[in-house]
């Protein structure tokens, strides 16, 4: 099973552990024009935005 997780760029960017980089996951426009990226589960670091889709979600976007 595929898991993918959907967040803004400025989530991806101010993320406390800075351990994103730039290059990583696919970066795309939502409809309303929000730069976006796309990582697989296993690209996203422990921490705090790991820990919050562990606990709110079950697939897709973590709500808002």
């Amino acid at each position: 099973m595929f898991c993918w997780y959907q967040f803004t760029l400025d989530e991806i960017q101010r993320n406390e552990s800075g351990q994103f980089l730039p290059e990583r996951g696919y970066h795309f426009k939502s409809e309303d024009g929000t730069d976006m990226v796309e990582l697989h589960v296993d690209e996203i670091p422990d921490g705090e935005i790991l820990n919050k889709i562990n606990q709110e979600c079950r697939f897709g976007k973590m709500p808002p």
